[in-house]
């Protein structure tokens, strides 16, 4: 459980850090960077933002001034809110969280690859199909009385030939 609340917050921050990076990206005036809501836990000031860890850990937010047309906002920062950008900066923005899980995804598969491999050393389904070998044999098994050892391959049986794991299936199948 508490991995689960774990990844959960990194997935809820790279959201909302994409926000933030798309709106200071486009000039924007951010107010607030958040993690959680209610009473602020711990938290710093750099620069016009404030950046915290609040007492409930159900969310994020990033605050832009001009958000709504009806907010105030000192005529000074006018130029600098969301509602005077572009259409596209706005637009812009408001994708960057999505935007950022596909970031998110991309780098954890590149990791899951190079860190853990594929099966076969490749990501062609059908090279991995051919190139399957036994990777454990149970202490006691029929399949250790007949010999057969990790990292063997099944090329035969019964005089049937045996081109990938498909055809195991198929030719070892009680059900046949």
């Amino acid at each position: 459980a508490l991995a689960f609340v774990f990844a959960l917050g990194i997935i809820i921050f790279v959201h909302e850090f994409g926000h933030y990076l798309a709106a200071k990206g486009f000039g924007m005036r951010v107010l607030a960077f958040s993690l959680g809501f209610g009473k602020r836990v711990w938290g710093f000031r750099r620069g016009e933002t404030e950046y915290g860890l609040k007492a409930i850990p159900a969310g994020a937010y990033v605050k832009i001034i001009g958000m709504h047309n009806i907010e105030p906002v000192d005529p000074a920062d006018e130029a600098r809110t969301y509602r005077q950008k572009s259409f596209g900066q706005r637009v812009g923005v408001a994708v960057a969280g999505s935007t950022m899980h596909f970031i998110l995804a991309i780098g954890l598969i590149y990791v899951a690859l190079v860190g853990l491999g594929q099966p076969a050393g490749t990501m062609d389904i059908a090279e991995q199909q051919r190139s399957w070998h036994i990777s454990s044999v149970v202490e006691g098994s029929g399949a250790e009385a007949a010999g057969l050892q990790v990292g063997d391959r099944i090329v035969a049986i019964d005089g049937e030939e045996i081109a990938d794991f498909t055809d195991l299936r198929r030719v070892a199948s009680p059900l046949k």
